[in-house]
């Protein structure tokens, strides 16, 4: 079966049925017809996992109703358009959301942002300023391409995610106005997503169509971009969320000059890491490196984990 997507529809109570655990959401009826087109060229890899797709229609408030029903009843909510409003309007759900873009936005959400791929010739010096305050997971393009997997516990622990294909280089997202010469490669970008998919509290992630521009050919570049991330993402889910619980090798490591112990956690079979202090342990396990298990051996602490076992 090649489309093996389900056409959902929207009920007289403003309710999207059926359920579904991944739900592709539209707000722009053209856009998420261009999306399908591409993604209906995908193998079915997903037995077990129901997926489908629904236009919101173009009345605001009944789009947020409509998202905030699929979010409530479990489903994995991938939405095509999503702008800020969206966010703003959703941010009594979330406390924070992770923008992965060649500009820095988000700073008037009321939850944290934590931007990814941010160019710095792009933004201003006082807009990355406000973002180190209050952001601890930030990085710009430099620093994120100089080890993308230094990415995978940041977005392990991420709730809502916002994709905008500018972050590629504009060789690679064609119609999108906002790109340029330099940045992620798709393939860099997919990582990103799927890592963002095993992710135990991940309930949006948003594709950001604004900057769209009218595709010369049949196929757009951006919606080929975004189907193609949307199918790592639902493979993600489909082989299930990282957890901590399946850590069998517990260490305890004595900082001396910070008078805690921290409790490491390690899963031998995906080789993830996870950290908490070891006073505190009602507190969640953070998703964390074997980088910063070695460190925290030394007797040191990576400004990560200082930041937020720490400072938070």
């Amino acid at each position: 079966m090649k489309h093996f997507i389900l056409q959902c529809e929207v009920g007289k109570e403003n309710q999207i049925l059926p359920y579904c655990d991944a739900i592709i959401l539209g707000v722009n009826e053209k856009v998420l017809e261009e999306l399908m087109l591409c993604f209906h060229r995908f193998e079915v890899h997903f037995e077990g996992l129901s997926v489908g797709v629904a236009f919101l229609g173009k009345d605001p408030e009944m789009q947020i109703g409509l998202i905030r029903h699929c979010i409530q009843r479990g489903s994995k909510v991938l939405l095509v358009g999503a702008e800020e409003f969206h966010y703003q309007q959703l941010s009594q759900h979330f406390d924070h959301i992770h923008l992965i873009s060649n500009r820095i936005h988000g700073l008037n959400l009321p939850m944290t942002p934590h931007c990814l791929g941010f160019q710095r010739h792009l933004v201003s010096s006082e807009d990355i300023q406000v973002l180190e305050q209050r952001s601890m997971d930030s990085a710009s393009l430099g620093l994120l391409t100089e080890d993308l997997n230094a990415m995978e516990p940041i977005l392990r622990a991420a709730v809502v995610v916002h994709v905008d294909a500018s972050v590629c280089k504009s060789s690679f997202a064609a119609d999108c106005a906002a790109s340029e010469p330099s940045g992620l490669s798709p393939e860099e970008l997919i990582q990103l997503v799927r890592f963002a998919s095993h992710s135990p509290g991940i309930s949006l992630i948003g594709f950001d169509t604004t900057t769209k521009v009218n595709a010369a050919s049949t196929r757009s570049p951006m919606m080929d971009l975004y189907a193609t991330a949307i199918w790592y993402f639902i493979e993600g889910l489909q082989q299930g969320p990282l957890l901590a619980e399946t850590a069998t090798e517990i260490t305890f490591v004595n900082l001396q000059d910070y008078d805690e112990v921290l409790e490491f956690a390690h899963d031998p079979v995906t080789q993830r890491w996870w950290v908490r202090i070891q006073q505190e342990e009602s507190k969640l396990y953070l998703p964390c490196t074997r980088t910063d298990h070695e460190e925290a051996v030394k007797g040191s602490v990576t400004h990560r984990l200082h930041r937020y076992l720490f400072e938070n």
